[in-house]
């Protein structure tokens, strides 16, 4: 059908860069580490990048045993079949943190801050959220107050406000939502809402 079949190497400007950049890739002895909020990459030395990561887990988290982690996954499988999910829900994957520079933040060059990642976590978590969110959605219909998600919904809500030159309005940043979230302020959290729904 075909007679001498004969390849030709072809290039393009493109896939010379991304050789190129890949050989680089390769070759450094830097870790690429992404931006918390931009498409930002950062050149980070091995030893800076460990010792942010080491920072951020120990600020964070307290040293624990496997018995821990066995006693976790226990409780998960118990819940997951008291909810007739078990065979949908698999044990905490063990998966090593990591983080991304928060290069929006002020002083970024000199002291720079990190988002801690941490893909190690229960998917009962996931089971958590939901019902939280249900939870929430029903306060915020039954007490009429504002709670945003995102930027956008912030957006769309101050776009319909009246007389928005008479308005007066704070800016502030939640730093370590989750971690601050204590069994005390989570438990306050659920009597408010059982009291209102």
């Amino acid at each position: 059908m075909f007679g001498k079949l004969k390849l030709n190497c072809l290039q393009n400007k493109f896939q010379q860069r991304l050789r190129s950049d890949i050989t680089k890739i390769r070759q450094s002895e830097h870790m690429l580490v992404k931006a918390d909020k931009t498409t930002n990459i950062y050149q980070v030395p091995i030893d800076e990048y460990k010792k942010l990561l080491s920072e951020n887990v120990t600020a964070r988290y307290k040293n624990t045993s496997k018995n821990t982690q066995n006693s976790i996954n226990l409780e998960a499988r118990q819940i997951a079949t008291s909810l007739d999910i078990a065979d949908r829900v698999e044990i905490i994957a063990e998966r090593p943190a990591y983080i991304t520079l928060k290069d929006h933040k002020e002083g970024f060059e000199n002291a720079p801050k990190c988002r801690l990642i941490n893909p190690a976590k229960s998917e009962i978590g996931i089971i958590s959220k939901k019902m939280l969110d249900s939870i929430n959605m029903k306060l915020r219909e039954i007490t009429g107050l504002n709670q945003w998600k995102n930027t956008s919904s912030v957006i769309d809500w101050f776009n319909d406000l009246d007389n928005k030159k008479d308005r007066k309005f704070i800016k502030f940043d939640i730093v370590d939502f989750y971690p601050s979230i204590s069994p005390d302020l989570l438990k306050k959290s659920l009597d408010f809402a059982r009291s209102h729904t």
